[in-house]
C-alpha cells in the first residue's frame, strides 16, 4: 500500500458519509429571473445613490460650520484673531516687515495694485517676498505657525484699512 492508497474500510466510510452530506445540502437555488435580477440591480443602485447623497450633505454641512466659523472671525486683525491689537494694519508695508521680523514671522506678501477704471487693466495681483515700498496691509491668511500671507494694497485707488477695534 503506498501513500495514495486508503484502507478499503476507511475509504467506504468516508464515501458514505460524502452521500451522507451531499443529500442533507440544500439543493441549488434557481436561476434568477430577469426581472428580479433588474429589481436587484435598481435596489443596489438607489442604496448606492442615497448613500453618496448622505456623504454630499455630511460634507456641505462641515464646509458650511468651517466657513461660517471663518466668516464669524474673519480677518487677523479682529478680535480674538492671531494680529488683534498690535496695530499692524495702520503700518505702511515696511513698518510690518519689520515688526513681523522682531517678532518671527515669515511673511509672503500679495500686493493688490488698484489702479482704478472699469477695464480688465483696473487691477493687477502678484506675490513677492519683500514688501512694497507704499501701499496699506489690509488683511492676511496666517498658514501655519509664524507664517503668513499679508495682502497689501498699492496704486492711486488702493484704499486704507484703518483701524481695528481693540477689545
Amino acid at each position: 500500500m503506498d501513500d495514495n492508497d486508503l484502507d478499503p474500510g476507511l475509504e467506504g466510510a468516508l464515501r458514505d458519509r460524502l452521500a451522507r452530506l451531499e443529500a442533507a445540502a440544500p439543493a441549488a437555488l434557481p436561476p434568477m429571473l430577469p426581472a428580479a435580477a433588474t429589481r436587484t440591480h435598481k435596489l443596489r443602485g438607489l442604496g448606492l445613490a442615497l448613500a453618496a447623497v448622505l456623504l454630499v450633505g455630511a460634507a456641505t454641512a462641515a464646509g458650511n460650520a468651517v466657513l461660517n466659523n471663518a466668516r464669524s472671525h474673519e480677518g487677523l486683525f479682529n478680535s480674538g484673531q492671531a494680529l488683534a491689537c498690535t496695530g499692524v494694519e495702520l503700518m505702511s508695508p515696511p513698518e510690518a516687515a519689520r515688526w513681523f521680523a522682531q517678532h518671527g514671522y515669515t511673511v509672503t506678501w500679495q500686493i493688490e495694485t488698484r489702479n482704478g477704471g472699469s477695464t480688465k487693466d483696473a487691477s493687477t495681483s502678484r506675490q513677492s517676498s519683500t514688501p512694497p515700498q507704499t501701499g496699506y496691509v489690509i488683511d492676511g491668511v496666517l498658514e501655519g505657525d509664524h507664517v503668513l500671507t499679508m495682502v497689501v494694497e498699492t496704486g492711486p485707488a488702493a484704499q486704507p484699512r484703518g483701524p481695528m477695534p481693540c477689545h
